[in-house]
């Protein structure tokens, strides 16, 4: 299939916003509010997922890894620019999988495709180059000022909302390095492809103004969790033993330690720095909405002298080399 086929058979569809211009033009006319937000994020084959990768798997990761940024800012995930990167590997049934799955989000989530690019390298291209799929998403201000890693504040404590761990363990599986009972199995991929994304709670939080700053957790908690403290120059002390671990983590038959889930990446949760004021508020809208949550860390000055601080390794995380 060529580029045409795909866009024209695959995409074109399910490009139905106005802003869209039916894919018909190099820009989208997108009227824009007083604050957006941007933000762009990458899949490239054998690097962010498994190349037996379906269409399905691969939309639904995509897009959860940009709408959680976009929610970590301060914001809702409104629109989307696609661009595609396929060395002709993908036939009819991945792009169906692949646009109908796109579509599901837009019915869903009003997270609509404006437009984007296609390239690829054509049906008698013989060198196997991995495919790559990137998205620059946007998204109106929900709260009263972006959530920047920075802005975090002295005393603030340190929660995070979701579950750890159940993604390192999809893809451990995906790739033949564990073993896990059928079910379990199932749940631990769906983590690892379709991470939870908590819309009306994160909106409701956001609506109430409650936190300082965020970030979502896509290199590892340990590290993602040093990076707030570090942009905003501040120390911070948490206790690991409070992470909420996925009930996959409990699986016996396997190798895999606390220490290694806290520095695993992919679970595209999100870690929210607020005030001791706010904390009862926020408790209650994550028991309103039935969200985990876990109250782990504090923020101290950087001349503060913690004893007894807990670590977990030299390398905390992910590092993008």
């Amino acid at each position: 299939m060529n580029e045409l086929d795909i866009i024209n058979g695959f995409l074109r569809p399910i490009a139905r916003h106005k802003a869209a211009v039916g894919l018909l033009d190099d820009c989208a006319h997108l009227p824009c509010p007083k604050n957006m937000l941007i933000s762009s994020d990458a899949l490239i084959e054998g690097v962010h997922y498994p190349a037996n990768s379906t269409g399905e798997q691969i939309a639904n990761r995509l897009l959860s890894v940009n709408c959680t940024d976009i929610f970590a800012s301060g914001g809702q995930p409104a629109y989307y620019q696609l661009s595609l990167y396929c060395p002709g590997q993908y036939g009819v049934a991945f792009w169906q999988s692949f646009s109908k799955t796109l579509n599901l989000w837009q019915k869903r989530h009003k997270v609509f495709l404006l437009g984007g690019n296609f390239t690829s390298a054509g049906a008698n291209n013989t060198q196997h180059e991995r495919a790559q799929f990137h998205v620059t998403m946007f998204g109106p201000l929900l709260s009263r000022r972006p959530l920047l890693r920075q802005s975090a504040q002295l005393g603030d404590y340190l929660v995070h909302t979701g579950l750890i761990g159940g993604a390192h363990f999809g893809l451990l599986h995906l790739l033949g390095k564990i073993s896990l009972p059928p079910a379990m199995a199932k749940h631990a991929v769906k983590e690892f492809y379709n991470p939870a994304i908590y819309w009306p709670f994160y909106k409701a939080i956001l609506h109430e103004n409650l936190c300082h700053a965020a970030i979502d957790i896509s290199d590892g908690i340990a590290l993602d969790a040093e990076r707030l403290a570090n942009a905003s120059g501040l120390l911070l002390q948490c206790d690991w033993e409070k992470i909420n671990l996925n009930p996959i983590c409990t699986h016996k038959n396997h190798h895999i330690t606390r220490q290694t889930l806290l520095r695993a990446g992919d679970d595209y949760q999100l870690l929210w720095a607020l005030p001791a004021k706010k904390l009862k508020k926020f408790a209650q809208i994550c028991a309103n909405f039935k969200v985990p949550m876990a109250v782990f860390g504090r923020f101290y000055a950087r001349n503060t002298n913690i004893a007894n601080q807990p670590t977990i390794g030299e390398h905390l995380g992910y590092i993008h080399g």
